[in-house]
């Protein structure tokens, strides 16, 4: 079973800690959490740090999370930094 979590069409600095806690507070108890990314437009490496403390909450729960929908620009970023392979599509 999974369930869908959407990003916002912004993740910034400015917006991150903001965007993680409302994330954190929608989490269900399913084995995978599919997080759809394809409304977000606007965005830093802050996404990249709040995908992974996002997967890394779910993994203390034996979670999984996959980001759905990528835009090219969202999958050039995690490949840069390293963890395409540490966050499914």
């Amino acid at each position: 079973m999974s369930f869908a979590l959407a990003l916002p069409e912004r993740v910034t600095l400015a917006e991150a800690t903001q965007v993680l806690s409302a994330l954190e507070s929608g989490l269900p108890a399913t084995a995978v959490v599919q997080l759809d990314a394809s409304a977000l437009q606007t965005f830093d490496s802050s996404v990249v740090a709040v995908l992974l403390a996002l997967q890394r909450r779910l993994a203390t729960h034996g979670q999984r999370l996959q980001v759905c929908q990528r835009s090219e620009r969202l999958q050039a970023l995690l490949t840069q930094y390293g963890v395409d392979e540490l966050l499914p599509a």
